[in-house]
């Protein structure tokens, strides 16, 4: 609410300042194009674009045409008048709402519709009061528009609030609306159980236990998470039971995950241990996480790890075990080495994780081996991430491995790591690492070795100048131009003894103070 309007607020100032909000704009640029429709502001503020000749006749004319007996002639008329973005057309449209034919009101409609938010907030009680119509398409449309209808209200009660605080609708609305909800068409049913919270109305909880029942599927599943929220509890549960025998899977399962958040209950466990047994597996594993949450047993924990181990879970409800995992860490020590070899890769790495925050794998290297050469780069993350952070702990192995890995996270992954080793080793790991093929594990291995001033690093960096490739030549005199050290001048001179042609020739000349030519 308050961003909508510090953003209505943001929109007024800018059109306030802006030269196309005036009134003799030869561009005439509709308001639409700000965003905020312009009915919703005063004139004063932003002047309403003045017809042309030729516009006023033709408004002119199609209000008179409303008045015709035909209504042709007058389903002719609205949709001309649909198109012009003025009150003296608009008006007149949301006026044919309630004309006596079908037709009309169905033109009528259909030009509110399309203003979209545009649509002037006088049309929003004519608009939902179609939702009781008669014709069976103009029900359709005006159940489907309800959002809009809402949120051009909801907008205007925040721009031009009421002394009084924001009204209610109508009582004849409301009543028409909650009608709606046992409409004759299907459609229209699924219209306002979608559209629910955007009315803002109240419905009796016998209403939802009836949509639970309500012949269309689509409707039912729409309905259940609200039947789950707003229905009598006990009228809910004993629902609840019968709609888990359903033979709609999808019923099931819908059932099984809004038991998932309502597991606290006594009623949906013991609801959530009878869909455990479910014929299908992802309804099954559903029942068993809802259970997981809260009343973990080992018994149920170890049926979890053995339905994921043999791929009857969906990714995303192993990903939801984990979570569970997280709140119970040690329940899952004992099946975690087993977990960590799953096939699917984020379920795999999301193993991993857990593994390594149990603590299975500190001080044990050996441990490390087969997960930094696992194929899925967001695996090796985990691993680069934990060696990183100082948790965990190499041996000459694991470095080995890790040094001649034919993936590149995992080579550049251990000049991050060799922050956790004192001088000597790092600079020998690092020197290692500046023979890569890679030049870019090259460089980093080399800036690593210059910050932190490892021994030789200066006569590293002398030679690096030397490498065949240009962006190593490159990276090395950077650092010597920003890390002086006794013998460098000699390093540069060398340089451009074998390189005078080089495009860092010029820059090593500027720095030596020589002019071209006396390389020597």
């Amino acid at each position: 609410m308050d961003y909508l309007k510090h953003t209505i607020a943001l929109g007024t100032l800018l059109l306030v300042l802006s030269p196309l909000a005036a009134q003799n704009n030869p561009n005439r640029v509709r308001i639409q194009n700000s965003g905020i429709p312009r009915h919703l502001l005063p004139p004063e503020v932003i002047p309403q674009i003045p017809l042309t000749e030729e516009e006023r006749i033709t408004i002119d004319r199609g209000i008179s045409d409303l008045r015709s007996p035909d209504k042709e002639v007058r389903t002719g008329a609205v949709m001309i008048l649909g198109k012009y973005d003025h009150p003296s057309a608009r008006l007149p449209v949301i006026e044919a709402l309630s004309d006596e034919s079908p037709r009309v009101r169905r033109a009528a409609l259909v030009s509110v519709a399309e203003w979209s938010r545009g649509a002037p907030h006088q049309a929003i009680i004519p608009v939902l009061k179609l939702v009781g119509d008669e014709d069976l398409e103009i029900r359709r449309t005006a159940s489907a528009t309800i959002p809009t209808m809402m949120t051009i209200r909801q907008t205007y009660q925040i721009v031009r609030p009421s002394p009084d605080g924001p009204k209610p609708l109508p009582s004849d609305i409301i009543a028409t609306l909650k009608a709606g909800f046992k409409d004759e068409d299907p459609v229209v049913r699924r219209n306002l159980v979608n559209h629910y919270y955007s009315l803002n109305i109240n419905l009796p909880g016998e209403t939802w236990i009836e949509l639970l029942n309500d012949p269309d599927r689509q409707v039912r599943l729409a309905a259940l998470p609200l039947a789950a929220r707003h229905a009598p509890r006990e009228v809910f549960f004993a629902k609840a039971k019968e709609l888990a025998k359903s033979e709609d899977r999808i019923e099931r399962l819908q059932l099984a995950r809004e038991l998932n958040l309502r597991g606290v209950h006594p009623e949906a466990q013991e609801i959530l241990k009878l869909l455990q047994e479910d014929e299908d597996q992802e309804v099954a594993s559903e029942a068993i996480l809802g259970q997981l949450k809260f009343a973990s047993t080992n018994s149920l924990f170890k049926t979890a790890v053995k339905r994921l181990l043999e791929g009857k879970m969906t990714q995303d409800q192993g990903i939801r075990f984990f979570r569970v995992i997280q709140i119970n860490p040690n329940d899952a020590i004992p099946y975690l080495p087993s977990l960590i070899q799953l096939d699917d890769s984020v379920l795999r790495r999301e193993a991993v994780a857990a593994y390594l925050d149990s603590g299975i794998a500190d001080g044990k290297p050996r441990k490390l081996d087969p997960l930094v050469e696992d194929p899925s780069e967001s695996v090796r993350k985990e691993v680069i991430n934990y060696l990183a952070s100082g948790t965990g702990r190499t041996d000459d192995t694991l470095i080995e491995t890790m040094v001649f890995s034919p993936y590149l996270d995992v080579r550049a992954g251990l000049i991050t790591v060799s922050n956790q080793f004192q001088a000597e080793p790092a600079a020998e790991l690092l020197m290692d690492l500046l023979l890569d093929e890679n030049v870019q594990i090259r460089a980093r291995a080399l800036q690593e070795t210059v910050n932190r001033k490892l021994s030789p690093w200066s006569e590293v960096l002398s030679a690096s100048l030397l490498d065949p490739d240009y962006q190593m030549q490159r990276a090395a005199l950077g650092l010597i131009l920003k890390n002086p050290f006794p013998g460098d001048t000699e390093a540069l001179t060398n340089f451009l003894t074998e390189h005078p042609d080089s495009p860092l020739a010029p820059l090593i000349r500027a720095r030596l103070g020589k002019p071209k030519g006396s390389d020597t």
